[in-house]
């Protein structure tokens, strides 16, 4: 099972480890899960808040992938969202 981590920011200060690539000008609260970092970037002042599941699979029922989850620059996400 991923770890689950109550709060992400910048890979500075020790939390945002793991992703492809995480600004420091970005901030992850509270996600409930998420799974694959190393195929997540997060750009530049991103802001997410409460409730977020991302999830990049590389591996389902005998197949392989090779997913991509690019969240841009300047992009908010609220609460719950999937």
């Amino acid at each position: 099972m991923p770890s689950i981590q109550s709060f992400e920011k910048s890979p500075g200060e020790g939390i945002g480890i793991g992703y492809r690539s995480f600004d420091k000008t970005s901030n992850v609260k509270h996600p409930i899960k998420i799974v694959g970092k190393k195929y997540i970037s997060i750009g530049n002042y991103v802001y997410i808040v409460n409730g977020l599941r991302m999830e990049a699979i590389d591996r389902w029922l005998e197949k392989t992938y090779s997913p991509e989850i690019n969240v841009g620059d300047d992009v908010n996400i609220g609460q719950n969202a999937t």
